[in-house]
C-alpha cells in the first residue's frame, strides 16, 4: 500500500473529516499502521491481549461470538467504522473475533503510538470516539427498548 493509496482512503473516510491534510500525512509518517486482510482473515483473535483500535478504511468485518458451538455474528462493520476502542481504556483481552468478510485494509492505532500522538490529534481522535461510542450506545438502547417492547406484548 502506497502513501499516496492511503490519504486518498483517509480523505474518503469521514473519521478524518476533521483532520487537515497535514494532520493527515504527520498521522501516516509518524503514528499508525495499515494492514490489508483476504477474506476469512482474523483480524482480531478472541482472548488475545492487545490495546489497539481499528478502523476499517476499506472492505467490512465482522464482529463474532462462538457459543454453543457456533459462530454468532454480532455486528457487520463497513468502511469507515471503528472497532476496538475500548482497549485504549482498559487492559484485558479481546472478547470476540473480528473477521475479514472481503478483502479489508485497516488503520491500527496502538495504544503506545496514540499516547505518542501530538496531543491536538489526541484530542480529534478523542472527539471521534466519543461520537462513535454514543452512538452504538444510542443504537442498544433502541435495541434494549424494542426487545422489551417485544416481550411485553408477548406477555400481554
Amino acid at each position: 500500500m502506497s502513501g499516496t493509496e492511503i490519504l486518498k482512503w483517509m480523505d474518503e473516510s469521514s473519521f478524518f473529516d476533521a483532520f487537515t491534510i497535514d494532520e493527515k500525512v504527520q498521522l501516516l509518517e509518524h503514528s499508525l499502521e495499515f494492514f490489508r486482510y483476504r477474506k476469512g482473515d482474523k483480524v482480531i483473535k478472541k482472548g488475545h491481549a492487545d490495546q489497539s483500535v481499528y478502523l476499517i478504511l476499506r472492505g467490512s468485518v465482522n464482529v463474532e461470538s462462538f457459543q454453543n458451538r457456533r459462530d454468532f455474528v454480532i455486528a457487520t462493520l463497513k468502511e469507515g467504522s471503528l472497532f476496538g476502542e475500548l482497549s485504549l481504556l482498559r487492559e484485558g483481552t479481546r472478547l470476540f473475533n473480528v473477521i475479514a468478510r472481503d478483502s479489508v485494509v485497516v488503520m491500527k492505532v496502538d495504544v503506545k503510538r496514540y499516547e505518542a500522538m501530538p496531543h491536538n490529534l489526541q484530542l480529534k481522535f478523542n472527539d471521534k470516539f466519543l461520537e462513535i461510542m454514543l452512538e452504538r450506545f444510542e443504537e442498544m438502547n433502541e435495541t434494549y427498548a424494542e426487545l422489551l417492547d417485544s416481550r411485553r406484548k408477548e406477555e400481554g
